[in-house]
C-alpha cells in the first residue's frame, strides 16, 4: 500500500508540473514586481525583527480596543428619531410633554391633550353673568394647568 501512495504522489507532482509548466518557467525569468509599501515593510522586519514584532502587537491591541464613536453616535440618534415619530405617530407625544398640546388659538386641542393626560372636572360657575367652565387640570409637581 505504500508503494501506491508514493507511486499516486508522484503522478500528481507531475500532473502539476505539466499543467503549470509554463507559468513557472516565467515566473522564474521574471523579477517580481513589488509595492513600496510591501518593501518598506520588509526593511524595517529585517533590521529589526523583535521591535517590528512588538509594534505589530501593540498596533493589533489599539485596533481591537477603539471604538467608533460616530458609528455609536448614529445609532443612538436613529434609535431617538424612530422612538420620536413612533411616539407622534401613536399620539403619546402629547401625553408625554402635555405643554407642547396646549395652543391658545386652538382650546379645542389643549382641552383634548388636558383630558387624556390630567383629571376631567366639568364644573361651571356664573358670576355678574359671566359663566367660567373649568373643564380639566394638571399638576406637573411645580405648574398647575387648566383648561377653563
Amino acid at each position: 500500500m505504500t508503494q501506491f501512495d508514493q507511486l499516486l504522489r508522484r503522478g500528481l507532482m507531475d500532473a502539476n508540473l505539466a499543467q503549470y509548466e509554463r507559468t513557472l518557467q516565467t515566473a522564474d525569468a521574471a523579477e517580481m514586481d513589488f509595492s513600496l509599501g510591501y518593501l518598506q515593510e520588509r526593511m524595517r522586519l529585517l533590521a529589526d525583527p523583535w521591535g517590528w514584532m512588538r509594534r505589530r502587537e501593540l498596533a493589533g491591541s489599539r485596533r481591537r480596543g477603539r471604538l467608533n464613536w460616530r458609528v455609536i453616535a448614529l445609532v443612538a440618534a436613529l434609535l431617538l428619531l424612530s422612538a420620536c415619530a413612533y411616539a407622534v405617530a401613536t399620539g403619546q407625544f402629547s401625553q408625554w410633554f402635555p405643554w407642547v398640546g396646549a395652543d391658545p388659538k386652538a382650546p379645542e386641542v389643549s382641552e383634548e391633550v388636558l383630558s387624556r393626560t390630567g383629571t376631567v372636572i366639568e364644573q361651571s360657575q356664573t358670576v355678574d353673568g359671566a359663566t367660567a367652565t373649568l373643564n380639566a387640570a394638571v399638576w406637573d409637581g411645580g405648574t398647575l394647568r387648566l383648561s377653563l
